[in-house]
């Protein structure tokens, strides 16, 4: 007993030698009560037993529970104090003869306490009411063991709380302690309950998670691979094992073990929600098309394993599983309203007097952009002064030129994406005359305002189709009306000429008209045989 803890018992100013004061005072009245009451009933043995009980319950709160300590040691001080008078008390009993059993221990050794029992009529109680007392004091002590069973059951099970269990046994058990260590700072003792467990043949996920985020706090990222090769030998066919291994591994490499553990039934749910995270924007950033086509593919894969039952067996904390389903809907969410498996490049062509310049666009940052013509050479694009913010670099140039007299052409396009990985080729089908269509609608529906002008000349009002003409080569009718909401007549379209798409040729430019006219409805037909929305131009 060490200086301080013996002031404190002899000195009652201080507060811990006033609770021992205090405790050896009120545990003496109690046990002298209860031996006077003898007569009744063994209310000192009752007393020792109850008092007994609790104090071990006291006890083993105080071990666990550091928190509430301060407020448990006065009543393990009284307890205690209780159940030492208690147990002296019953000794005296027991060794004081027969009469002590009836009378009480003091009441046979002080004859003057014998008489006071006497005079208060303790003695001359019916034995059947004091049979009948003994009964009801029996049941009742019975219902506080019971009681107290309970609320040891509630300490046993203090450690899902966040106690120790005492004696470990299951994996669970190990897992418990383990992450009570950890919330005390004791990384050491929280590894070897997890090493307990892991010995125990574990293949829960979450056991292997937590270890490895202390391996690696303890023994850095190359130990905890040392230490996970070996537990791999050792264990060939644990799957938690493998994959924590593979998680482990840099880059490529712990991608390519991830998917070599799920195997042929991709029902391994665990590996794919970590195939997942490796494209994750929370993991890379900024995510290039691939990568996002990447995960949402692991992601649907990881819900297909998780219905067919590929996921719940592989957790020790269910609570865990919830917590990953949350985080796979969340991320799926983005992807249920646009499709990234779609070729993320798109073509489009402009002719010229000189040759079809070719646009290409493609749906990321890209650092360079290649081509190649029908099998033929593989050319860069080169790069323009400009400099993409998302790269960094200089903005790739999104156009090269084909001759015109291209009629068809197999064009394979490929791209570095935002962090340099080269994606395609994405195959585009060049067609001169859908070109020449694609260019007709996108001018004269999407830029065009006017498709015909006219002015008053010569005491005639010329109405000019010049503007259609000059995109025939995507045309194959012009249907007008003159102060009519429905064309009736056709204009005449010669040939297109294909060296020269613009010319707008030798044949009739314009319509001539006695007086002004009000209004003319213009309808196209294209080369593809589609049709333009029908147009009404009023002429001021």
């Amino acid at each position: 007993m060490n200086d301080s803890l013996i002031d404190g018992i002899e000195n009652t100013n201080n507060p811990l030698g006033m609770t021992f004061a205090l405790a050896g005072a009120s545990s003496t009245i109690a046990g002298f009560a209860a031996d006077f009451a003898q007569p009744i009933g063994p209310f000192a043995l009752y007393l020792l037993i109850g008092a007994g009980i609790i104090l071990v319950v006291i006890a083993v709160l105080y071990v666990l529970w550091r928190t509430i300590r301060p407020r448990l040691r006065s009543p393990f001080i009284f307890l205690g104090a209780l159940t030492i008078f208690s147990a002296a008390t019953v000794y005296l009993q027991s060794t004081a003869g027969a009469e002590a059993e009836t009378k009480g221990a003091f009441a046979t050794l002080i004859k003057p306490l014998a008489a006071l029992q006497k005079n208060m009529g303790l003695l001359q109680k019916d034995i059947a009411d004091i049979k009948e007392t003994t009964r009801r004091t029996a049941d009742a002590s019975e219902r506080t063991a019971k009681a107290v069973e309970k609320v040891a059951k509630g300490v046993e099970g203090l450690g899902a709380l966040g106690g120790l269990i005492a004696a470990p046994k299951t994996i669970a058990d190990y897992y418990n302690n383990a992450l009570v260590y950890e919330r005390r700072g004791d990384g050491l003792s929280a590894r070897k309950m997890l090493e307990r467990a892991i010995a125990q043949k574990s293949d829960a996920i979450d056991i292997h998670g937590k270890y490895i985020s202390l391996l690696k706090a303890q023994e850095g990222l190359l130990g905890a691979r040392e230490i996970y090769a070996g537990l791999a030998r050792a264990n060939p066919d644990n799957k938690a094992i493998a994959m924590t291994k593979a998680i482990l591994q840099p880059g490529k490499k712990r991608e390519r073990d991830l998917r070599a553990l799920i195997g042929g039934d991709n029902e391994y749910g665990p590996a794919w929600f970590e195939i997942a995270r490796l494209y994750s924007a929370d993991r890379l950033g900024d995510q290039s098309l691939a990568d996002k086509r990447a995960e949402k593919a692991a992601l649907e894969e990881f819900v297909k394993a998780d219905k067919n039952g590929g996921l719940y067996k592989h957790f020790l904390r269910k609570k865990l599983i919830d917590e990953w389903r949350k985080i796979v809907t969340a991320r799926l969410a983005p992807y249920q309203n646009r499709s990234t498996a779609l070729s993320p490049v798109a073509m489009s062509a402009t002719p010229s007097n000189s040759g079809w310049m070719v646009h290409m666009t493609i749906g990321e940052p890209t650092r360079a952009i290649r081509y190649r013509v029908d099998n033929g050479e593989i050319k860069d694009t080169g790069h323009s002064n400009f400099i993409n913010q998302a790269t960094g670099a200089k903005q790739p140039r999104g156009f090269f030129q084909l001759p015109l007299s291209t009629v068809r052409a197999e064009i394979d396009i490929w791209y570095d994406d935002v962090r340099g990985n080269s994606q395609g080729p994405f195959r585009q089908e060049f067609d001169a005359a859908n070109a020449h269509v694609a260019h007709a609608k996108n001018i004269l529906e999407n830029i065009t305002p006017k498709w015909v002008s006219g002015r008053e000349y010569n005491g005639k009002f010329l109405v000019y189709f010049t503007h259609l003409l000059s995109y025939k080569c995507g045309l194959q009718a012009i249907n007008y009306g003159v102060n009519l909401d429905v064309p009736d007549q056709r204009w005449p379209l010669s040939p297109c000429d294909a060296k020269n798409p613009y010319k707008v040729g030798s044949g009739k430019l314009y319509a001539s008209y006695g007086e002004k006219l009000t209004t003319m409805s213009v309808q196209l037909t294209y080369a593809d045989g589609t049709k333009s929305p029908l147009k009404q131009f009023k002429f001021d």
